[in-house]
């Protein structure tokens, strides 16, 4: 089952500065309140890269993504969740994926492919103790502070001043998951 959320999410774009929100939300239909991230538009922009992220920021997390799960995960079954990063953006460090699961089971998530100085990165998502359901939420932590296992800084690199986006997908097998 595939699923795709599209988000203007990461506007890395350079516009007039603004007001950060805690995390992205890709769920957020809302053009009022669709979250997105606005960097200053005195940053230069290197054709190498130029690595964005939130160390100045208050609550930390900015960059951060979240989305529904969008559809079941049963009890001792694996699926893989893709994250893309568009117009030439990469992961400058390693993301993390964490899971909110309701009904108290346990989603142990690790990385399958791509990921640091990838424009993607596929996550094997393990769940024991009780289903995941469609509601359930997953955040990719892009702006990491270095929690145990974590990369401190993980955070996104530019090419351009184009707006970033991310989308999300979720997948039965691996394979499906790296072929996209």
């Amino acid at each position: 089952m595939k699923k795709v959320l599209l988000s203007s999410a990461i506007a890395a774009a350079m516009g007039v500065s603004g007001m950060a929100h805690a995390v992205v939300d890709l769920n957020d239909s809302d053009a009022t309140t669709n979250s997105s991230v606005t960097f200053a538009s005195q940053l230069e922009i290197a054709s190498t890269g130029t690595d964005l992220n939130d160390e100045n920021g208050a609550n930390g997390g900015e960059l951060d993504v979240t989305n529904e799960i969008g559809f079941s995960i049963n009890d001792g079954s694996t699926r893989f969740v893709r994250y893309d990063l568009s117009n030439g953006a990469t992961f400058a460090s390693t993301p993390s994926l964490s899971a909110t699961i309701a009904s108290a089971g346990v989603a142990a998530t690790n990385i399958a492919a791509g990921g640091q100085d990838e424009s993607f990165v596929v996550f094997e998502v393990s769940v024991t103790g009780g289903d995941a359901v469609q509601g359930d939420t997953l955040t990719l932590n892009m702006d990491d502070d270095g929690g145990a296992g974590v990369a401190a800084d993980a955070d996104i690199s530019v090419t351009s001043e184009q707006p970033v986006t991310v989308s999300y997908a979720l997948y039965e097998t691996a394979t499906a998951a790296t072929n996209d």
